[in-house]
């Protein structure tokens, strides 16, 4: 019999990790947030849309490490899912 390995969903602050490490990729949008004082509503901004659309994929039967993954690409990433 095969061993079932539980997913643990992201942490916020590893979504506001993973954000801040995406965003730092782009060093002049890295920077005009940070001078703005919009780097902190951005990141938190991005972990809220991703908990959410994490959520409803969860709630639509999508297995939750595989909505999490999409709604990381998406709304972190910034990139299409699949």
């Amino acid at each position: 019999m095969g061993m079932m390995t539980t997913y643990t969903k992201p942490s916020d602050s590893e979504l506001a990790q993973t954000a801040l490490d995406f965003l730092k990729l782009n060093p002049k949008r890295y920077k005009a947030l940070k001078e703005n004082g919009e780097l902190e509503a951005t990141i938190e901004a991005k972990v809220v849309a991703t908990k959410h659309a994490a959520d409803i994929l969860i709630t639509q039967g999508v297995f939750e490490n595989q909505a999490w993954l999409w709604a990381v690409r998406e709304h972190i990433l910034e990139t299409e899912a699949d």
